[in-house]
This record gives C-alpha cells, sequence and structure tokens, in this order.
C-alpha cells in the first residue's frame, strides 16, 4: 500500500477510461444504466483511495451501500431510485458528521 502523496496519473487512468466510455456508451443504453455508471467511478475512486492508505468509516460505508444496492437497477428500478435517494441523504449526514 503506498501513501495517498504517491498517487500517479496511472491510478487514475483507468477511472477515466472508465468515465469517457461510460459516457460514450450512455446514448445507446437505458438511461437507468447512467445511475448505475456513476456509482461505479465512486466506487473505484474508494478503492484507489483506499490501496493508498486513505480510508474513513464514511467511505466504507457508501462503498458498502453501493456495494449492496447498485444492481437494483436491473431488477427493480423503483427501489434502484429509493436507494439512490436514501444513499444521497445518508451522504450529507455524513458531511456534517
Amino acid at each position: 500500500m503506498s501513501s495517498i502523496k504517491e498517487l500517479s496519473e496511472s491510478d487514475f487512468w483507468n477511472i477515466i477510461c472508465f468515465i469517457v466510455v461510460s459516457a460514450a456508451n450512455l446514448g445507446g443504453e437505458k438511461k437507468e444504466y447512467g445511475p448505475l455508471r456513476l456509482l461505479e467511478v465512486a466506487a473505484r475512486l474508494i478503492k484507489v483511495l483506499r490501496d493508498h492508505g486513505l480510508t474513513s468509516k464514511r467511505l466504507d460505508i457508501v462503498q458498502k451501500r453501493i456495494d449492496e444496492n447498485k444492481y437494483l437497477v436491473m431488477t427493480d428500478e423503483s427501489h434502484f431510485n429509493q436507494f439512490l435517494q436514501s444513499l444521497t441523504l445518508e451522504i450529507v449526514d455524513l458531511m456534517t458528521n
């Protein structure tokens, strides 16, 4: 595990590629996949931070919630949208605590 000060371009290259390819693919995908892809970006950023020694309870909470609920978009759009709203409120709470 390297320190946060040792982050390099390559640490973010895969995330940047994922964002660009996701943007290109959104035109032909169901609209619900946009939020799923953004959640995946958040999860990947948290992983990079964790790999470089930056961890926190709130990052762990967000990662766990994303992992547990991101695929709801495939099976239950209504519950997926509820999850997004609840995660947003939870993040606001985590910002103030």
